[in-house]
């Protein structure tokens, strides 16, 4: 059984999003009614893409990577370094040799439509003031769900019947929200699928759903449910009652029409 997952593993570990491509989301909606107990300290995320050339961005002779382990998570930028077997963000499979990052990333220019997002409290010193003398534009801000939506579990079901899952890679900068309930084996209609209860094929378990460096936000020492504002679905913000109302425009109501002015009456002479 080991063997058949490893052969299959490379298929089938692909990551996806349920939440990112069908729900409108904080972003979309423009909105700013997160309570600020639950926005993570100094966790502004920038989008860096523009000073970019090809893979690299280079200050002060210093040539920096961004590495993601998905296509729409968030960025770490990792300088190069002499004394690095491998200066990129993806390793040689089977090689043993480790690249900048864990196993499970890649370059940003790697995925569709390809951005480098970082958080502003990450950014490496000499990086700080090529950013701060731009107009690299915030597109928003780390949220701690791991007590207020997920309650300090793996998965949870919320008053609306949706089951969400919170995932993370080894050394992701934030967490990846998966409703698992919609999600299709990857087995499924397979003549594999009665392996779907191994853990990387299993569509309830982080692995099985994003890819095999995935796991439970909570599995990992000290980590917690640190998701990117912009993909919080806007009903799940319902749900945690952060729709603010300040916001939210009432529509015009519709224009009565005029009513007609009646014609005058003659006077009436005196008697």
């Amino acid at each position: 059984m080991r063997v058949l997952e490893i052969l299959l593993a490379p298929v089938l570990l692909v990551p996806c999003h349920a939440f990112r491509t069908n729900d409108a989301t904080a972003a979309e909606q423009g909105f700013k009614g997160v309570p600020s107990e639950y926005v993570v300290s100094n966790s502004k995320l920038i989008d860096i893409t523009g000073f970019f050339k090809s893979k690299v961005l280079t200050v002060d002779n210093v040539v920096y990577r961004c590495c993601k382990s998905d296509a729409d998570g968030l960025g770490v930028l990792k300088a190069e370094s002499a004394d690095n077997l491998i200066n990129s963000c993806s390793s040689l499979v089977g090689s043993g040799l480790t690249s900048l990052v864990g196993s499970g990333f890649k370059s940003f220019v790697h995925f569709p439509n390809p951005k480098c997002v970082v958080a502003y409290s990450a950014l490496p010193s000499k990086v700080l003031p090529l950013v701060d003398g731009s107009n690299a534009k915030v597109v928003g801000e780390l949220i701690d769900l791991s007590d207020v939506l997920m309650k300090r579990k793996g998965e949870v079901t919320l008053s609306n019947g949706r089951q969400v899952r919170c995932c993370t890679a080894q050394d992701a900068p934030a967490s990846v929200l998966v409703e698992p309930s919609k999600k299709e084996n990857l087995l499924d209609g397979t003549a594999f699928q009665g392996l779907h209860r191994l853990g990387s094929f299993n569509k309830k378990k982080c692995k099985g759903l994003l890819g095999k460096n995935y796991h439970s936000w909570e599995k990992w020492t000290g980590n917690g449910c640190f998701v990117m504002s912009q993909d919080i679905p806007s009903d799940i913000l319902e749900v945690l009652g952060w729709n603010d109302a300040a916001v939210q425009v009432p529509p015009m109501q519709p224009v009565q029409p005029l009513q007609p002015v009646q014609p005058l009456q003659p006077v009436q002479p005196l008697q």
